[in-house]
């Protein structure tokens, strides 16, 4: 069922110099070679000397103070059902210097229209757009058939959260955003071959070439998480929760988007384009880290200062929301801030988080995305000798106790092992003389208090 656009433009957009992005035919203008053009988000305005004037005067004064939803459902609408050419004066007055945000605004909000967000001939009246040719693309299994495939990708992220308990909507985004991360790639060789052809891409800027070819630029990663976040926003609907909002952020100058999202009431930042690292080796092969950092998952603005270039914030929301981003309360407390040092994927199986670490081949697990003081994998045999590798996120003194149960699942005996004093940091601790049946737990000295939610078992 086709869902009605309904984000509209923020009436507070804070540089008016936001603009589209030059043609996938189109070479980029002298004036742009100059400036930094490479990156994923590319901006540029529409100019008069590339459309066409037409020679009727404008018989009335416009009091222009926003457009209302109508035309972004109408651009929707026009744009779904393939129009070749698209009207817009005298219905609706859009200025030429607005009219690329507009276009941006619905084609990011909408991953199953298959149009770039530059445009072809257009014709405008004073300063005001008439109509325009949009700049669609053709899949190569046509278009009902990429879009089955989309949603069948996007399925499968969201059956990667199923188990997830509903009121744990964090936890669901976690598991999303790692998989998302994991699964695809950043389009580096795109990007590189813009820098040698002053020649703009747009495929990679798309949702169909990121979960067709799983890579893509930062604007083709973005609409495409989007997407997956709103298909869980609906399935959770249907279960009498809807918590989650997402829309966009980005920056000229920075040339880069990403996303935010609103959870209870309250938006932050997630950049899962820097959540995925790659890189080029020595012999410009490029290499695919397939883990997620999540230096940038649901951050506040604080921690995304980074995002602003010569201490210009030129910030744009692609939402008439008040988009704030001043909440820090996931910045701490969680498992992956934990972990954030590290490159990590986080999964879920058999009711427990799984944690699995570049570098380590033994996942750690856990029952709770909140934080723990340690981390536990479960029972591994190394040189004949049963072993747990431990993670600990602070130095902590740690006491194990073994557990024994009978082929009934009946505890018959435990008993308490020495005491462990850990540093922060990974340690491997051998356990020779095991029952064959256990569990082992892990408690900090003289307190009731688990270090660890999760016990290995035997």
């Amino acid at each position: 069922m086709k869902k009605s656009l309904s984000l509209v433009l923020a009436v507070f957009i804070a540089v008016s110099a936001f603009c589209g992005m030059v043609s996938a035919d189109n070479e980029i203008s002298e004036e742009m070679k100059d400036e930094t053009v490479t990156g994923g988000f590319i901006a540029k305005k529409l100019s008069k000397s590339e459309g066409t004037e037409l020679s009727n005067p404008i018989d009335k004064k416009v009091n222009f103070s926003g457009y209302p939803k109508s035309l972004y459902q109408f651009l929707e609408e026009q744009l779904l059902a393939g129009a070749e050419t698209i009207t817009l004066y005298p219905s609706y007055e859009v200025e030429i210097d607005d009219f690329q945000q507009i276009l941006r605004t619905v084609l990011f909000n909408n991953y199953k229209i298959m149009a770039y967000d530059d445009i072809g001939p257009y014709y405008y009246l004073g300063k005001y757009l008439v109509s325009f040719n949009p700049t669609y693309f053709a899949a190569e299994e046509g278009r009902e058939a990429a879009i089955s495939m989309m949603e069948a990708e996007i399925e499968k992220y969201l059956d990667a959260a199923e188990e997830i308990p509903d009121n744990d909507v964090v936890g669901k985004m976690l598991v999303i955003h790692d998989l998302f991360c994991k699964n695809n790639r950043y389009a580096l060789e795109e990007i590189k071959e813009e820098e040698s052809t002053h020649i703009v891409n747009n495929a990679p800027r798309t949702a169909y070439y990121l979960f067709k070819n799983k890579r893509a630029v930062c604007q083709g990663n973005s609409i495409a998480l989007k997407a997956i976040y709103d298909a869980l926003n609906e399935r959770l609907k249907k279960n009498g929760t809807d918590v989650i909002k997402t829309s966009f952020c980005s920056s000229n100058r920075f040339a880069h988007i990403w996303n935010v999202v609103e959870i209870g009431g309250r938006w932050y930042h997630i950049d899962e384009t820097h959540d995925d690292p790659v890189y080029e080796d020595a012999w410009g092969a490029v290499v695919e880290v397939p883990y997620a950092s999540h230096s940038y998952f649901l951050k506040s603005v604080d921690a995304m200062q980074d995002h602003i270039v010569g201490g210009i914030n030129d910030w744009v929301y692609y939402t008439d929301e008040n988009v704030t981003c001043d909440d820090s309360s996931f910045e701490s407390g969680y498992v992956f801030d934990d972990l954030a040092p590290t490159r990590s994927v986080v999964s879920y199986k058999s009711g427990r988080y799984k944690i699995d670490v570049s570098g380590i081949s033994e996942p750690f697990w856990t029952d709770s995305i909140m934080s723990t003081k340690l981390f536990v994998t479960d029972l591994f045999e190394d040189g004949g000798i049963k072993k747990l590798r431990y993670y600990a996120n602070d130095a902590v003194t740690v006491t194990p106790i073994c557990a024994e149960y009978n082929d009934d699942g009946k505890m018959i005996s435990f008993n308490r092992r020495n005491e462990m004093n850990m540093s922060k940091g990974f340690v491997v601790v051998g356990y020779p003389d095991l029952p064959q049946k256990m569990r082992m737990f892990h408690w900090l000295e003289d307190k009731l208090e688990p270090l660890c939610r999760v016990i290995s078992t035997k």
